[in-house]
């Protein structure tokens, strides 16, 4: 970064300075350079940037009654790594945007969950004496054990379906692999789908659950340190309730982004094969050689794309990358619904002309299935969602949404 005018001045002052301090003068009055205050302490530098935006999001944060609508606006353009378990509970409607009450609204959820799991047996618990101020009382879990009760023929399959994918779970981060994240997935997976019968557990919501988890892991995990290898057993030296509290966290917060897009899930997957529809249509109209290519290709859209919306791209980039995606996501109202088809539109136009460059059905499959994002960046994930709003625009008549902040 290009230096200033104010640290220009600060240099050439202290040349002078020393340069005259051969003389006798300046040797005979030391006491007068200490008391002359330099250009840089009477004009400090500005913040840099990293602070401003920080201070945006204290202030934000901290209001009585927080504005959603000016929320979404800050965090569009991504979410500080230490703010964004917080923010990502508020823009899923887990946590209250009144301060005051958010605090017991999630300690009541939270033992609500482990009272939801004590229920179908997946941990033994025991009532803590302690009662809360909002009177309910607290419930700890004993045991990661899954006990034996007498299952459905559904429900064993359900819990055999996640028990065979979980080894499978973005399985190039250890973080996803240590036995207490093992755990916590299984139960709040097998938990969720006895919730919601109309879809139960299906492959792909065990990746929809990884960016939530890594987010709210990174709160506990400091600037330096790499979140991907992280040991999540040591959330223990937090207290006892540091787990227990990330998975009903995570749960909730699942639970709210799955209820936005449940029939991706249910049986033939409409909501998928609606979407994929409305992404030819777009593609068609803003890039008529490439889907016209594709077309030639025998390429068809839900061939390559089904991953891409019923994973939500978790397996596609990087996951902080993808965690980098959603911040946009959801600070969109439609984010992993109308808003996510043109992101995945935006994608395909970036890469158009190396796609229409390609002449065989394999080479073309092969890239859109494999290595087509996997280098994507923060800066890709900017400019991709940049498009896409333009995009949503053109055909939506939607509203900008970056409103200046005061």
């Amino acid at each position: 970064m290009a230096p200033s005018a104010s640290h220009t001045l600060d240099y050439s002052n202290d040349d002078s300075q020393s340069s005259s301090s051969d003389s006798p003068s300046s040797r005979s009055q030391p006491a007068n350079r200490a008391l002359t205050p330099s250009a840089s302490a009477a004009n400090p530098p500005p913040p840099s940037r990293s602070a401003t935006v920080d201070n945006k999001y204290t202030s934000l944060l901290s209001q009585p009654n927080l504005n959603l609508a000016q929320l979404r606006a800050l965090t569009w353009s991504s979410i500080p790594r230490k703010h964004r378990g917080q923010c990502w509970r508020l823009l899923l409607h887990y946590a209250p945007t009144n301060k005051v009450r958010r605090a017991a609204v999630l300690a009541k959820k939270r033992a609500e969950y482990w009272a939801m799991a004590a229920n179908v047996g997946l941990v033994s618990t025991a009532t803590n004496a302690a009662t809360q101020a909002d009177g309910a009382t607290t419930t700890t879990a004993t045991t990661d054990a899954v006990h034996d009760p007498i299952l459905s023929k559904q429900e064993t399959a359900t819990l055999r379906q996640i028990l065979v994918d979980l080894p499978r779970t973005c399985p190039s981060l250890p973080l996803f692999h240590t036995p207490s994240l093992q755990a916590l997935l299984k139960r709040l997976l097998y938990l969720w789908s006895l919730r919601n019968p109309a879809c139960s557990y299906v492959q792909g919501i065990n990746d929809v659950v990884c960016p939530i988890v890594w987010a709210f892991v990174q709160e506990h995990v400091d600037e330096g340190q790499n979140v991907a290898a992280y040991e999540v057993d040591k959330l223990a030296m937090y207290g006892d309730d540091t787990m227990r509290n990330l998975e009903a966290d995570v749960y909730y917060a699942v639970s709210s982004l799955l209820s936005s897009i449940q029939s991706h899930y249910t049986p033939n997957q409409p909501g998928i094969q609606a979407r994929v529809a409305t992404l030819a249509a777009i593609v068609a109209r803003i890039d008529a050689p490439l889907h016209s290519h594709l077309e030639d290709l025998g390429v068809n859209y839900l061939q390559f794309t089904f991953k891409w919306f019923n994973c939500l791209l978790v397996r596609e980039m990087r996951m902080d990358v993808v965690v980098r995606l959603w911040d946009t996501l959801l600070s969109e109202d439609d984010g992993f619904g109308s808003f996510f088809t043109y992101v995945v539109a935006a994608v395909l136009i970036r890469f158009s002309e190396t796609i229409r460059g390609m002449t065989e059905f394999d080479t073309v499959f092969l890239f859109l299935q494999g290595s087509m994002m996997e280098e994507f960046t923060d800066e890709d994930v900017s400019m991709v969602c940049s498009q896409a709003f333009v995009l949503k625009s053109l055909f939506e008549g939607g509203q900008a949404h970056l409103t200046t902040q005061n």
